[in-house]
């Protein structure tokens, strides 16, 4: 992030609000197999498995 008023937010779909949004903001929609994984420092990561498993 390189601007001043710049953040990180990982959220469900069901809690963003659109509000929030602007033409600046990027969304990634991941998929069932979707986690967050916390990292040392309290910083989260989201991840989603290259394969996943056929339902």
């Amino acid at each position: 992030m390189t601007r001043p008023n710049e953040h990180l937010e990982l959220s469900t779909l069901a809690a963003c609000k659109a509000h929030r949004a602007d033409m600046a903001t990027l969304i990634l929609i991941g998929a069932r197999s979707t986690r967050r994984v916390t990292r040392p420092g309290g910083r989260a990561w989201l991840y989603t498995p290259r394969s996943v498993a056929e339902t």
